[in-house]
């Protein structure tokens, strides 16, 4: 897929760092983690659901390192609440996140800051 980049946020220069990919979390992972540079962001818009994203959590989170950067997408379904709740109540290494929502995201965003 072709990654766009708004010119407004002058995020040009950072398309020839990024490697998309598109797959399921758990056969994704496994094919690219050795393949790549370590990942400092994580993205996660899967499974909307309570258990989809603590199953999502629970394959990321022995790859994540101090400063790591995961965001979680569709932040206003209920069952994404509720997970990232119990992500963020479980998980001391999560000291800060922050919740977004506005033009470009108006679905709502939740960015956990790893420490």
């Amino acid at each position: 897929p072709k990654i766009y980049f708004d010119k407004e946020f002058g995020l040009e220069p950072l398309a020839k760092r990024i490697n998309f990919i598109q797959s399921d979390l758990k056969e994704g992972i496994v094919k690219v983690i050795d393949q790549l540079p370590k990942p400092h962001l994580f993205f996660i818009d899967g499974d909307h659901t309570n258990s989809g994203v603590l199953n999502d959590w629970a394959t990321i989170a022995p790859y994540l390192d101090s400063r790591d950067i995961i965001v979680f997408h569709d932040m206003v379904i209920s069952g994404i609440q509720k997970a990232v709740k119990t992500i963020k109540d479980s998980s001391p290494e999560i000291k800060r996140s922050q919740y977004f929502t506005g033009t470009h995201y108006p679905r709502g965003l939740t960015v956990a800051y790893y420490t």
